[in-house]
């Protein structure tokens, strides 16, 4: 708060100034120039799954009010306003990725507060076979493994439907566990090299079961 006097003199021009005729005094309130948000604690991730997150934040703080919260994800100049909540539901993502999220708040003058932020990595979905074992049921421990996943759980028409087709290894009791695939329903088909009798052919072991990737 700053005051001020004010005071005031008459004069005709011939003769000398008169004393002071009125004096006022008044104040004026120093309001300052405008101030940023203010974001304190960390950004809390939970709810993580292969496709989504739950972000959450302690409520900002400004000199006159916040009036909403904005978020951004890997980074760039995109921000996304969610409103006044603490906390937002992230859906959609890909699975096995990491996202860097981002979260700050405004005001109505439009003032931008500093950042929080946190890197969040999704659930990757995989998928693990029973035993796979050979003719004589031994199991297959580390044993490299051609794999075909068919989405949806249908070998027949392929209409539609992205098959995927890669190569992975089995643990050391012959399980084989892939990641990386659709969620949902599927027809897993493994196969691998095997001697045929006491020949030195090789033949395909093909060795399929349905499974649901989670």
């Amino acid at each position: 708060m700053t005051a001020y006097t004010s005071w005031f003199q008459i004069e005709d021009g011939a003769s000398a100034p008169s004393a002071v005729a009125y004096t006022s005094w008044f104040q004026i309130e120093d309001q300052g120039l405008p101030t940023s948000p203010v974001m304190t604690g960390g950004l809390a991730v939970t709810n993580i799954t292969t496709t989504g997150y739950t972000l959450t934040w302690a409520a900002g703080t400004d000199d006159v009010a916040v009036t909403g919260y904005e978020r951004s994800l890997n980074g760039g100049s995109t921000w996304t306003s969610v409103g006044t909540v603490l906390t937002v539901n992230i859906t959609g993502r890909t699975p096995g990725s990491i996202d860097q999220c981002r979260v700050r708040a405004f005001d109505a003058a439009g003032n931008r507060s500093n950042i929080l932020a946190s890197d969040v990595g999704l659930n990757a979905t995989s998928v693990s076979t029973s035993v796979i074992s050979n003719g004589s049921g031994t199991p297959l421990a580390s044993t490299l493994m051609n794999y075909t996943f068919f989405p949806a759980g249908r070998l027949g028409s392929l209409s539609g439907i992205t098959m995927l087709e890669a190569t992975a290894t089995t643990n050391s009791t012959g399980v084989l566990t892939i990641n990386g695939l659709p969620t949902g329903p599927g027809i897993l088909l493994v196969s691998f090299r095997a001697t045929s009798g006491t020949s030195n052919s090789t033949t395909d072991k093909v060795y399929y079961e349905s499974v649901t990737v989670a």
